[in-house]
């Protein structure tokens, strides 16, 4: 038997003597569940499953296998089950054609980057907390063309030392015109909105 997949993702499926039996476009493979030593191949287009022996030789993608767990590691390696390929040639090659970096170019507001980095960070960073605040917050952001640091550093008041004052935001904010949000309370200390100023601002 041999399974193969073609550029445009069909799964194509020949018998010992080389000839066409199924062209499917997505299977899923699994142990055969009564037979020893052998796979089961099942799609939505078949009638009932393709079964196989592993000790007869199976070639995948033109390699030839015997063991029924290295065929199922190397199926589930090199052929994509659900029949989609993604050229290769669709992966940008620049930043610049990166549909992540337009995003990043126009978050150009505080909030706008807060946002697009909390959707995107991945698992280094974090909280940096003393004597039980919040003093500093990091979010890394990877991908396949750049790489973004955004960074909130939290201000608290000299008279109320619990309420925050600011959050400045630094890093990758050179598209953020007003990188600072100011907090804004009233005279019960209730915030009721906020104002975002240029770094340099009071």
């Amino acid at each position: 038997m041999q399974i193969h997949q073609e550029e445009n993702g069909n799964i194509i499926i020949k018998n010992q003597y080389g000839t066409i039996t199924h062209i499917l476009p997505s299977i899923s493979v699994q142990l055969h569940p009564r037979k020893e030593n052998a796979l089961l191949i099942e799609s939505k287009d078949l009638r009932k499953g393709i079964e196989f022996l592993a000790n007869k030789r199976v070639r995948i993608n033109n390699k030839s296998y015997y063991d029924v767990h290295s065929i199922l590691n190397v199926i589930g390696k090199t052929i994509e089950l659900s029949g989609t390929k993604i050229p290769i040639d669709t992966k940008p090659k620049t930043k610049e054609e990166d549909p992540n970096y337009v995003a990043y170019l126009q978050a150009n507001t505080y909030e706008k980057l807060l946002a697009f980095a909390k959707k995107h960070h991945g698992n280094t960073g974090g909280k940096n907390i003393q004597d039980g605040k919040l003093v500093e917050e990091e979010f890394f952001c990877q991908f396949g063309t750049f790489t973004i640091k955004v960074a909130l550093r939290y201000h608290y008041r000299l008279d109320k030392p619990d309420l925050i004052k600011h959050i400045q935001m630094w890093g990758s904010t050179q598209y953020v015109t007003k990188p600072k949000k100011v907090f804004v309370y009233d005279e019960n200390d209730t915030i009721t909105g906020y104002i975002y100023k240029e770094t340099f601002e009071d």
